[in-house]
């Protein structure tokens, strides 16, 4: 009677410890999430970024590209998005009357046309897809001619800091992994409530660094069929600071009757002016 309880007692331990510990060796899920955070949280961002989208998706056996250019304004997250025209396709932008016969679309009067309508890319170079709270703003170091601080506040210090506990997923360890730049944590995230809002579903991120390397996630734009996709976001370093590569998704996209077998946005040609004139945010997102 009494080995049967220890045994007992001895398997309550177990578990116990089981649902709050990692094996030995193994790094702390949870861990690595929080310095995932705290990595973005103290990038240092430039006051201005360029930088143009590529938009590719395919439908009945074609590709189609659409072009645009984006401007980023660190202080505030100001963003402008700008189509680009690319000489000699403006009829692609001409829809065409197409005429369906039993659900299928079987003649176009322009059937280059683009089959759907492409979503603006209006996403922030440095964008986590809900990593970060949408309203984070990186540090923007002092620029020459930037006022200089008053003595009082060059005197503060930091006294505290609130660290927020992760209630939003249940996250694991999936192992050490080998991706271009190099080795990246893997972590998998379980939303424990509310997973149309919290889409992170993997997390790679950087050994060295604890940067983000690339993620997945469930859904983008907040828009169908944008948000119905499962999307992997590549993440490359430029000048010293980690921005988006490349956002795609291999899931089926459908716009009413139009059918698109898949969807790539490719983040090109980064630059870092050191103004933009105001003008440019007039009209931003």
């Amino acid at each position: 009677m009494i080995r049967a309880a220890r045994a007992l007692l001895a398997a309550a331990a177990v578990a116990l410890l089981g649902a709050g510990t990692v094996a030995p060796g193994t790094p702390d899920p949870d861990g690595l999430f929080f310095q995932a955070k705290e990595a973005w949280r103290t990038r240092a961002e430039v006051p201005f970024v360029t930088y143009a989208v590529r938009a590719s998706y395919g439908s009945h056996n074609h590709s189609f590209d659409d072009w645009f250019q984006l401007n980023y304004r660190a202080s505030d997250g100001a963003l402008s998005v700008e189509p680009i025209v690319i000489p000699g396709e403006t009829s692609r932008k001409e829809r065409g009357v197409p005429l369906y016969l039993f659900g299928l679309k079987v003649f176009d009067t322009n059937p280059d046309a683009d089959p759907i309508t492409m979503r603006e890319p209006a996403i922030e170079p440095a964008f986590t897809f809900g990593m970060m709270p949408h309203s984070f703003l990186p540090y923007v170091a002092a620029q020459p001619g930037d006022p200089t601080p008053e003595p009082e506040q060059s005197r503060l210090r930091e006294i505290g800091r609130v660290i927020t506990v992760n209630k939003e997923y249940r996250v694991t360890y999936v192992g050490l992994e080998k991706l271009r730049d190099g080795e990246a944590y893997h972590i998998a995230l379980e939303p424990l409530r509310d997973p149309q809002l919290n889409r992170l579903r993997d997390l790679w991120l950087s050994k060295d660094t604890y940067l983000l390397a690339r993620e997945r996630v469930a859904g983008i734009f907040d828009a169908r069929p944008y948000d119905k996709a499962t999307w992997t976001v590549d993440f490359v370093t430029v000048d010293g600071r980690r921005y988006i590569q490349q956002v795609r998704t291999d899931d089926d996209l459908h716009f009413g009757t139009e059918h698109i077998s898949h969807m790539q946005l490719d983040f090109v040609d980064y630059r870092f002016p050191k103004d933009v004139p105001t003008y440019v945010f007039q009209h931003a997102v």
